[in-house]
């Protein structure tokens, strides 16, 4: 009788801990999915960006942003591969600063592809919107995209 009155006690300390991780997990997500600070990368924060707009014109902007990333692929992985060339230079026991200093040249023009795509798709979106709606689209982009305006001390 004593050992099962253990086992209960036991048992009902495990499924304590268990519901508290669950139900920090699930609150952990729903800041995640709800906060545009918390969301992951510049894609996370378009996205976020365009929460005020109209259902349908928010699919339209959101399809238009991944056709931007999808074309931009080529571009991300050469921008990777310039940025570890440039790391391998960095350790390499010959270092050779001009062969660095291409590299991350490399990495740079193709992040600035990259962004130039995304601009552009931004503005090919927001021709689509009246007003009002360019309106919530800048005033989202100002609070998480790369319209975002510096912190005031």
């Amino acid at each position: 009788m004593k050992g099962l009155r253990i086992a209960l006690i036991v048992s009902i300390v495990v499924n304590i801990f268990l519901l508290g991780g669950i139900a920090g997990a699930a609150w952990r997500w729903h800041r995640v999915m709800e906060s545009p600070r918390l969301a992951v990368g510049g894609a996370g924060r378009l996205r976020a960006a365009a929460k005020a707009l109209p259902e349908a014109k928010r699919a339209a902007y959101l399809d238009t942003l991944r056709a931007a990333v999808r074309e931009s692929r080529p571009d991300l992985r050469a921008g990777r591969t310039a940025r570890i060339a440039a790391m391998d230079g960095f350790v390499a026991p010959d270092w050779r600063p001009a062969e660095v200093s291409a590299a991350l040249d490399r990495a740079r023009a193709a992040d600035m592809a990259v962004r130039t795509r995304v601009e552009r798709g931004l503005v090919a979106a927001a021709a689509g919107l009246n007003v009002a709606e360019r309106q919530a689209l800048a005033d989202g982009l100002r609070r998480a995209g790369p319209l975002r305006q510096p912190r005031k001390p």
